[in-house]
């Protein structure tokens, strides 16, 4: 019996979905890469935010959990708000690098983990949202950061609880 190798190639700068050692995020390139139906959890957390949403099976809708300073937790099945930050989230491409530091802007990060359903390690990203001034995403890699094409608006419903992720109880 003889062996089969399929191999595939990809332009994503992790090719695939992960991150490698020895790769950085390339302008014209995708950081990571990832089907959104093969996600099977999603956790951000940051000062004022925790989220976590989880699945069984994939194309199934999500568990949302949702935690904010002096509100109560918030918890609902995914709907398309949800649908729609979870493609912003799987899809990471680079722009450019970005010259000044994140940190010195006074921005507002936010950790983001995927697992999906390959036995391989969660992909991991720290993301700067965008401030009232319209400032583009940035994506924090070592001691470097990058602008990435992300929808702000996007993002910016993760703080909006289950009025914008949700599709019911």
């Amino acid at each position: 019996m003889g062996w089969v190798v399929i191999a595939t190639g990809c332009l994503s700068a992790t090719c695939g979905h992960r991150q490698s050692a020895e790769m950085r995020p390339e302008p014209g390139l995708e950081f990571i890469a990832v089907t959104p139906d093969t996600v099977r959890e999603v956790t951000v957390s940051s000062k004022r935010l925790k989220l976590f949403a989880y699945r069984w099976t994939a194309g199934g809708r999500f568990q949302v959990v949702l935690g904010q300073p002096g509100t109560p937790p918030e918890q609902c099945l995914s709907g398309d708000g949800f649908d729609r930050l979870l493609t912003v989230l799987a899809r990471v491409p680079v722009r450019a690098e970005h010259r000044r530091s994140g940190h010195e802007l006074g921005r507002e990060w936010v950790d983001v983990r995927l697992r999906d359903a390959s036995v391989l390690e969660p992909i991991d990203m720290t993301i700067a949202l965008p401030g009232p001034s319209g400032e583009p995403v940035l994506l924090a890699f070592r001691d470097r950061h990058y602008v990435v094409d992300m929808d702000a608006q996007t993002l910016g419903t993760m703080t909006s609880g289950c009025a914008a992720l949700g599709g019911g109880k």
